[in-house]
């Protein structure tokens, strides 16, 4: 492993030792930089571990990213092992706020690399066949 790879799993492991279901606890409602900072760090860990994997398969990197999405959310996690879910992303709404608005701005930096990466021959030449197909 890289050590780059290596001191990111390590940070990972801590704060998911750290991140109990403590934190979810009833009295801990308001929002917190911690678990916020730890959403993050898990999201972009995994998003890059399976985006990784994808493209060892042929696959865009953005594939595992979104499978990140599910595995994370209460669809994988969140039926496996509930208190880690919850745990990680607590349902107070300030810290979905947090969470949303870092999510929204990562939309727009999305939106802005694929428009950069748009070739405009490509459009002119298949841009009928493109609006009869919208």
């Amino acid at each position: 492993m890289r050590p780059s790879l290596r001191q990111a799993l390590l940070l990972a492991a801590l704060l998911a030792a750290w991140a109990t279901p403590a934190f979810a606890a009833e009295g801990n409602r308001g929002p917190s930089e911690f678990i916020f900072v730890a959403q993050l760090v898990v999201l972009m860990l995994v998003g890059r571990l399976l985006g990784e994997a994808m493209l060892r398969i042929k696959q865009p990197a953005v594939m595992g990213q979104l499978v990140a999405g599910l595995v994370l959310g209460p669809s994988l996690l969140g039926a496996l092992a509930p208190d880690w879910q919850h745990a990680i992303f607590p349902a107070a709404k300030e810290q979905k706020a947090m969470l949303d608005a870092v999510a929204q701005f990562g939309v727009l930096l999305l939106l802005l690399l694929t428009g950069m990466e748009t070739d405009l021959r490509l459009v002119r030449r298949t841009g009928g066949a493109s609006i009869i197909a919208s």
